[in-house]
């Protein structure tokens, strides 16, 4: 399988990052773990496919609550905005709302398809100094390891910046300006990264 060595390295990252063992297949019902948040650095609360694999990752508090939740959930509904929402029913009570889905994207030498382009150019993070933190805030504005730009005039209008999320994962934001949108000037600056 042309993606196995990398679905076994974002398994590997992914539980490290949670401090948990996810199923190597899918599992029915859905497991439901609980997590020691002083030994992991994650959230309270992630839903995970990774293949045909499927966890959710909660609090101690919630485990018991959300098994039934995730049990009348089949996975693809889990990943959707009604998921969020019945997923929210246990989490909201104690002050915490659910957003997503939130896509983890991967690839790897092997299986990327870089994009050839000429609109997007590196730049260096002293660059930036005068971007719109606001505007561009899914990318990463202090720590980038890289940046790359598609300026138009003097004005950054598209922005992926790179960043270690811990070995062997460097994460990508991007964000593009609103009046800039749907010329495809994020997958410009995404396949520059």
């Amino acid at each position: 399988m042309k993606y196995a060595r990398l679905v076994s390295s974002v398994r590997l990252w992914v539980e490290s990052k949670l401090g948990i063992s996810l199923p190597e297949t899918g599992v029915v019902p859905i497991p439901v773990v609980a997590v020691d948040h002083s030994k992991s650095d994650t959230h309270p609360l992630w839903a995970v496919r990774i293949a045909d694999s499927v966890s959710v990752v909660a609090r101690q508090s919630w485990v018991e609550r959300l098994r039934p939740v995730v049990r009348n959930l089949p996975s693809d509904l889990m990943f959707s905005v009604f998921g969020a929402y019945e997923l929210s029913r246990v989490t909201l009570p104690e002050g915490v709302g659910v957003w997503g889905p939130s896509w983890y994207l991967f690839a790897d030498e092997i299986s990327d398809e870089a994009i050839e382009n000429d609109r997007s150019v590196m730049v260096d993070p002293s660059e930036l100094r005068n971007v719109d933190w606001d505007v561009f805030w899914h990318c990463g504005r202090d720590g980038a390891l890289a940046g790359f730009a598609v300026f138009e005039g003097d004005s950054v209008v598209a922005l992926a910046t790179v960043q270690d999320a811990g070995e062997p994962v460097w994460e990508i934001g991007m964000d593009v300006m609103p009046n800039a949108r749907g010329r495809g000037l994020g997958r410009v600056v995404v396949g520059s990264a």
